[in-house]
Protein backbone atom coordinates (compact mmCIF):
# COMPACT_ATOMS: atom_id res chain seq x y z
CA UNK A 1 0.00 0.00 0.00
CA UNK A 2 1.38 3.56 -0.83
CA UNK A 3 1.10 5.52 2.07
CA UNK A 4 3.60 8.19 0.88
CA UNK A 5 1.40 11.41 1.89
CA UNK A 6 -1.81 10.23 3.44
CA UNK A 7 -1.15 12.19 6.41
CA UNK A 8 -1.39 15.48 4.88
CA UNK A 9 -4.98 14.41 3.60
CA UNK A 10 -8.12 14.48 5.90
CA UNK A 11 -10.16 11.79 7.45
CA UNK A 12 -12.21 11.27 4.70
CA UNK A 13 -9.98 11.06 2.42
CA UNK A 14 -8.08 8.91 4.07
CA UNK A 15 -10.94 6.34 4.83
CA UNK A 16 -11.88 6.13 1.49
CA UNK A 17 -8.26 5.59 0.34
CA UNK A 18 -8.22 2.58 3.24
CA UNK A 19 -11.36 1.19 1.37
CA UNK A 20 -10.15 1.40 -2.44
CA UNK A 21 -6.87 0.00 -1.26
CA UNK A 22 -7.10 -2.45 1.12
CA UNK A 23 -10.84 -2.83 1.76
CA UNK A 24 -11.44 -3.92 -2.38
CA UNK A 25 -8.69 -6.31 -2.08
CA UNK A 26 -9.22 -7.92 1.66
CA UNK A 27 -5.61 -8.91 2.23
CA UNK A 28 -4.53 -10.16 5.30
CA UNK A 29 -1.07 -8.58 4.95
CA UNK A 30 -0.58 -5.00 4.16
CA UNK A 31 3.12 -3.55 3.54
CA UNK A 32 3.46 -0.11 3.16
CA UNK A 33 5.74 0.98 -0.03
CA UNK A 34 6.72 4.48 -0.49
CA UNK A 35 6.96 5.59 2.94
CA UNK A 36 10.40 6.49 3.20
CA UNK A 37 12.89 9.30 3.11
CA UNK A 38 14.29 9.03 -0.58
CA UNK A 39 16.94 11.70 0.22
CA UNK A 40 18.92 9.71 3.04
CA UNK A 41 21.20 6.87 1.70
CA UNK A 42 20.04 3.24 2.26
CA UNK A 43 23.26 2.84 4.31
CA UNK A 44 21.77 5.17 7.09
CA UNK A 45 18.59 2.96 7.92
CA UNK A 46 14.96 4.11 6.70
CA UNK A 47 12.67 7.05 8.63
CA UNK A 48 9.64 8.43 7.10
CA UNK A 49 9.38 11.35 4.82
CA UNK A 50 9.65 14.38 6.18
CA UNK A 51 6.85 16.97 6.85
CA UNK A 52 6.19 18.88 4.44
CA UNK A 53 6.18 16.33 2.44
CA UNK A 54 4.20 14.07 4.64
CA UNK A 55 3.12 13.99 8.62
CA UNK A 56 4.40 10.57 9.29
CA UNK A 57 3.28 10.48 12.98
CA UNK A 58 -0.55 10.97 11.60
CA UNK A 59 0.19 8.55 8.77
CA UNK A 60 1.36 5.64 11.27
CA UNK A 61 -1.93 6.41 13.61
CA UNK A 62 -4.28 6.01 10.63
CA UNK A 63 -2.35 2.67 9.30
CA UNK A 64 -2.60 1.52 12.57
CA UNK A 65 -5.61 2.25 13.27
CA UNK A 66 -7.56 1.12 9.87
CA UNK A 67 -5.18 -1.98 10.50
CA UNK A 68 -6.84 -3.05 13.54
CA UNK A 69 -10.39 -2.75 12.70
CA UNK A 70 -9.85 -4.01 9.80
CA UNK A 71 -8.02 -7.37 11.14
CA UNK A 72 -5.09 -6.66 8.86
CA UNK A 73 -1.16 -7.73 10.00
CA UNK A 74 0.63 -4.37 8.93
CA UNK A 75 4.55 -5.18 8.53
CA UNK A 76 6.56 -1.78 7.38
CA UNK A 77 9.63 -3.53 5.78
CA UNK A 78 13.42 -1.98 7.00
CA UNK A 79 16.33 -1.54 4.02
CA UNK A 80 17.57 -4.91 2.59
CA UNK A 81 14.51 -6.82 3.63
CA UNK A 82 12.99 -9.77 1.78
CA UNK A 83 9.26 -10.40 2.56
CA UNK A 84 7.95 -13.56 1.14
CA UNK A 85 4.32 -12.94 1.36
CA UNK A 86 2.72 -16.27 -0.32
CA UNK A 87 3.91 -18.43 1.96
CA UNK A 88 2.46 -19.60 5.36
CA UNK A 89 2.47 -16.83 7.63
CA UNK A 90 4.69 -14.19 6.52
CA UNK A 91 8.17 -14.72 6.49
CA UNK A 92 10.58 -11.33 6.31
CA UNK A 93 14.56 -11.81 6.31
CA UNK A 94 16.64 -9.56 5.41
CA UNK A 95 18.38 -10.18 1.93
CA UNK A 96 22.04 -10.82 3.50
CA UNK A 97 20.52 -13.75 5.70
CA UNK A 98 18.42 -15.35 3.14
CA UNK A 99 21.72 -14.96 0.74
CA UNK A 100 23.57 -16.48 3.75
CA UNK A 101 21.01 -19.49 3.75
CA UNK A 102 20.87 -20.32 0.27
CA UNK A 103 24.63 -20.56 -0.07
CA UNK A 104 24.90 -22.77 2.65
Amino acid sequence: MGDDGVGRQDADFQDEYWEQVVGATGPRLVVPIHWDDFGRPLSRGLRPMPFPLDRPRRTRAFVTRKARASGVTVHVPQAFETILPFRSGMEATSSRAAATRTRR
